[in-house]
């Protein structure tokens, strides 16, 4: 068996055959928003769920172990955490940082509700979601220009 294919070496040792940045929707309000970007930023793919808000104890626990394991999937290079609510986003952004085998791209991007009301209901961005939906777009421009190349298999396929 070849000991060898096309993929992407991580930092941390990881290998993917894929270089994607999942868009993390931390609360259900703002799937759209995070829906949004998936579809209009090539090379990013949505990681969302129906709930998320007053969610407590073992659901809570639940969820974020959910979250936690697709972001920390050797395919994805990053993720980028979208909320309307800072401690949501730390919830989820804080457990993903400390895989290591992930990296959170850029600080979480807490939304205001005016924000997810011009991006969801206007159709028109402040400035402010603008601004970070081009981090996103740069982001994912340098993670598409990327090249694969040789990389050892991992052990597990040895």
């Amino acid at each position: 068996m070849k000991k060898e294919f096309w993929g992407f070496q991580r930092d941390n040792g990881a290998v993917g055959v894929r270089n994607y940045i999942g868009i993390i929707s931390a609360m259900d309000n703002v799937n759209p928003i995070a829906r949004k970007i998936a579809e209009n930023v090539k090379g990013t793919v949505l990681i969302s769920d129906l709930f998320g808000r007053k969610m407590m104890g073992t659901n809570h626990e639940m969820r974020v172990k959910a979250f936690t394991g697709l972001a920390g999937n050797p395919n994805l290079t990053g993720v980028i955490v979208v909320s309307l609510h800072r401690p949501s986003a730390a919830s989820l952004a804080e457990p993903i940082a400390a895989l290591e085998t992930t990296e959170i791209l850029a600080a979480p991007p807490v939304l205001s509700p005016a924000m997810a009301v011009d991006a969801s209901i206007k159709k028109s961005p402040t400035p402010e979601l603008t601004k970070n939906a081009a981090k996103i777009t740069n982001t994912a421009i340098n993670v598409a220009e990327t090249p694969r190349g040789m990389v050892n298999s991992p052990s597990v396929l040895k």
